[in-house]
């Protein structure tokens, strides 16, 4: 993955956050500099609010797991791969956004502790690697998955460089 997360400690002077930036960016990479820690930094907070989400989903009967799935490969994995979520507020007016995060945000899961998944888990649903979690799993069905996860993930780092490189042509 080229985002790779900068996180400051308490003493750390912004010249070294500097020197750091301009290192990763030169081995290719894109650093997401942090103003300060937190639990989780920037990818896994968000990676498990929507985890958390379409897990109460999964819990409360709304939608089964293969359906939420495909909503976020099909629907929004595709727009976060051309915008963030901050542009999409932006872009869709930010009046727009608060009115529906007023109406949904009461809405959504606020759970401490992630006691459905540590039901599966006591039933012995632990995942691909035990073959049942939210869905079933065999050795072939993992390997395939990952085969295919990591194909998409190469083309769309492809279609990355390729976007970079446009930007950055000295003929343009």
């Amino acid at each position: 993955m080229p985002a790779v997360e900068i996180v400051p400690g308490s003493d750390t002077d912004l010249a070294v956050m500097n020197r750091l930036c301009a290192l990763i960016e030169g081995l290719g990479k894109e650093p997401i500099r942090l103003e300060r820690d937190l639990p989780g930094h920037l990818f896994n907070r968000l990676q498990f609010a929507l985890m958390r989400e379409a897990f109460a989903l999964v819990r409360d009967g709304v939608a089964r797991a293969e359906e939420i799935d495909k909503v976020v490969k099909n629907g929004y994995a595709l727009r976060l791969a051309a915008e963030g979520p901050l542009e999409k507020a932006d872009l869709a007016s930010l009046e727009l956004v608060a009115s529906v995060a007023d109406y949904l945000y009461p809405d959504l899961d606020v759970s401490q502790s992630p006691d459905d998944l540590k039901k599966m888990i006591a039933d012995g649903k632990t995942g691909a690697k035990e073959g049942q979690g939210f869905f079933a799993w065999t050795p072939e069905r993992s390997a395939a998955v990952i085969a295919e996860r990591n194909q998409e993930i190469m083309g769309h780092l492809k279609r990355l460089r390729d976007r970079k490189r446009s930007k950055n042509d000295p003929r343009e």
